[in-house]
């Protein structure tokens, strides 16, 4: 799959997962998600030091990642806004390496909760080892 599966369709899955805890909508969501190319996170930090962002969602740390560049974008916006200065850079990570980030974040740092994508209304998320279990399942 390409990244030009649009972020609408995103937003059109997660209203779906929404209206009945649709788990055939729930499982397409997460299928589409690790099919994708690219997860963009927004960057901290300078040059090889720079990791993505890991930020609290709902009081527990979790590694913020997009769907899509645009919402990275936007996201890295209005943390400029927020904070002054530039915005953060967008990293572009394969699917297979931001999954792998995931699996040593789970093993080093437990304290990280879990994946928080497309911060906002359509926002959806899952623990590390959740998420570990999908890319499994999807015989990655």
């Amino acid at each position: 799959m390409t990244d030009d599966f649009h972020h609408t369709d995103f937003d059109d899955l997660v209203d779906a997962t929404r209206m009945a805890h649709n788990k055939t909508a729930e499982h397409e969501l997460w299928r589409r998600c690790l099919a994708l190319e690219h997860w963009y996170c927004i960057g901290v930090g300078e040059g090889e030091e720079m990791q993505p962002l890991i930020a609290a969602v709902e009081g527990k740390p979790h590694l913020i990642a997009f769907t899509d560049e645009e919402r990275a974008d936007e996201f890295a916006a209005r943390l400029a806004e927020k904070k002054g200065g530039a915005a953060p850079p967008v990293i572009h990570m394969e699917v297979a390496d931001a999954v792998e980030y995931c699996r040593v974040l789970y093993e080093d740092h437990p304290e990280v909760h879990g994946v928080h994508f497309n911060d906002g209304g359509f926002a959806f998320s899952c623990l590390m080892s959740e998420l570990i279990d999908r890319w499994g399942r999807a015989g990655r």
